[in-house]
């Protein structure tokens, strides 16, 4: 049996665990005002967010507890989150959103403009592929019709 400050250390390192995933989720709602997310994308991010997050835990814990599976780590960790979504998020989130927000509308700006110049350059390869005057695509062979004289 660990005796109460080996517990004692334990917790503090299943809070700092809590706290990384409570970076982890900030990072994911960032890339989701990034990118302006639809709904397929919000549930790919939280399917990470929560494979994410048990991976951070399970490495947290067996790195502190050999992964023995107590109720105070579960409760630090909780506690960590916590802290940090009532602390340090809302000040990242708030300098940082901007940020995203901003660097999102200028990454779609110029993928519509990438897209524009593409659309652009097919339309002009098509305009020069088809023959000039007609062609036999057209039905003619680039010969006057006998019945128009």
């Amino acid at each position: 049996m660990a005796n109460t400050l080996d517990q004692f250390y334990v917790f503090l390192g299943a809070v700092y665990g809590g706290i990384i995933i409570g970076i982890w989720y900030d990072a994911l709602r960032l890339f989701r005002i990034l990118t302006k997310a639809k709904t397929w994308l919000v549930a790919v991010c939280d399917i990470l967010f929560w494979f994410g997050a048990a991976i951070l835990y399970f490495e947290v814990m067996f790195g502190l507890d050999n992964a023995q599976i107590r109720f105070y780590p579960i409760v630090g960790s909780i506690v960590g989150f916590a802290v940090y979504m009532l602390g340090p998020s809302r000040i990242v989130m708030r300098g940082f959103s901007p940020i995203a927000r901003g660097a999102g509308e200028r990454m779609r700006r110029a993928a519509t403009g990438i897209k524009r110049k593409h659309e652009e350059k097919k339309a002009l390869r098509r305009l020069q592929e088809e023959p000039e005057g007609g062609g036999a695509e057209n039905g003619h062979d680039g010969e006057k019709d006998p019945k128009a004289e």
